[in-house]
Parts: C-alpha cells; structure tokens; sequence
C-alpha cells in the first residue's frame, strides 16, 4: 500500500497526471470494481482532474490510516 500511495503521490506531483488516472484505473480493475463514467469524463478537464487527483490521494491516504 505504501509503494502504490508513494508511485500516486509522485505522479500527482510531477504532472503525470494522466498516467495517474491510468494508474487507478487499473487499482479499480484489479479490485473488480467499475470505473465511474463521471471520472472519464475528468480527464479532458484540467481543473476537474487535478481536484478529483487531489481528493483521491486524500481519501486513500485516510484508509491507510484507518486500515
């Protein structure tokens, strides 16, 4: 878990933002879990992406703590 918040963390924080999204799709599809068509749609919008990203390392860092 921490290797995969520390490769999200650099990502986000470099600018790779796009292969991010890649990177937790994958999470997503390594769980069995659907991939919401809202986020596709986050990809094309700056602002949207970077907030989305942001929140997303937020709320997974708050479930390593409490896991």
């Amino acid at each position: 878990m921490e290797r995969i918040i520390s490769i999200l963390n650099y990502l986000y924080h470099n600018g790779f933002e796009t292969e991010m999204i890649t990177v937790v799709h994958i999470l997503f599809d390594i769980l069995g879990l659907k991939f919401p068509e809202d986020v596709e749609l986050l990809i094309n919008h700056k602002e949207a992406r970077q907030y989305f990203l942001f929140s997303f390392l937020l709320d997974i860092e708050e479930c390593k703590q409490e896991f």
